[in-house]
């Protein structure tokens, strides 16, 4: 029996990952949280390559995080994650961005699928499992995700084609390429006069090169932000964001 234990990868915020306020960006985070996903999934034999050879691969369905600070311009910080096992389809993964000082700056809780590729289906992930043990560290934070109900204004912010930039090696659009998407929807006066503290997303349905998305806006019975993006009359990704004024 292996017990799985909580993997680190060590991360320099580089210039190119920043916003105008030379802090790691949304996008850019979600892309770190990608990468350590899949090098840890390697290690355990459930990598991209594994999956590839059983016609699978991971797909993330949704996140919810808390954001205490953006880590700065050349910072060194250590990404941590950990998979918890799951229900039914769902496989859930928390991850922490931990400073130099040992404080921890991002809480998220991410949850995964293994599709199936020709068929596009989820796959029951219980084998995988099998044979594993947790270790009682791999709980890292377990946020609870709230589902996004709210109303939407009538006409899109903007609209976009998604374009070959912006997919992965499964051949749709990137989960980051979608936060930036969305994020695109805020206006520059919120974004430079308030930070994200927290962020939740859902991704329901596949978009593609060529595919036309239309982003509305809206807000939730908190006030909290809404952002979607829509491809025709099917809803593609959907997100709920809370601002803080800086300090």
């Amino acid at each position: 029996m292996i017990t799985i234990e909580p993997y680190d990868m060590p991360a320099r915020v580089n210039s190119y990952q920043t916003d105008s306020r030379c802090r790691l960006s949304l996008p850019s985070l979600f892309q770190l949280f990608q990468e350590i996903a899949y090098r840890h999934a390697e290690t355990l034999n459930w990598g991209w390559e594994q999956l590839r050879e059983k016609n699978q691969f991971w797909a993330l369905t949704r996140v919810v995080m808390e954001i205490d600070r953006m880590p700065l311009w050349n910072e060194e910080v250590i990404i941590r994650t950990a998979p918890r096992k799951g229900e039914g389809v769902m496989a859930p993964r928390d991850l922490l961005v931990i400073d130099s000082e040992g404080k921890i700056c991002v809480r998220c809780t991410s949850f995964w699928i293994i599709m199936d590729i020709s068929e596009r289906k989820p796959v029951m992930p219980d084998r995988f499992f099998e044979g594993f043990n947790f270790s009682e560290a791999c709980d890292l934070c377990s946020l609870t995700f709230r589902k996004i109900r709210g109303d939407f204004d009538g006409e899109p912010v903007y609209s976009r084609n998604v374009h070959y930039s912006s997919l992965d090696m499964n051949n749709h659009v990137n989960n980051s390429a979608y936060v930036r998407f969305l994020v695109d929807g805020l206006e520059k006066e919120e974004i430079e006069e308030n930070r994200i503290s927290q962020f939740q997303i859902v991704f329901q349905q596949e978009a593609g090169e060529g595919d036309r998305l239309d982003i509305y806006r809206g807000q939730d019975k908190n006030g909290d932000i809404l952002l979607k993006a829509d491809e025709g009359v099917n809803s593609v990704v959907s997100s709920r964001i809370v601002l803080e004024p800086l300090s």
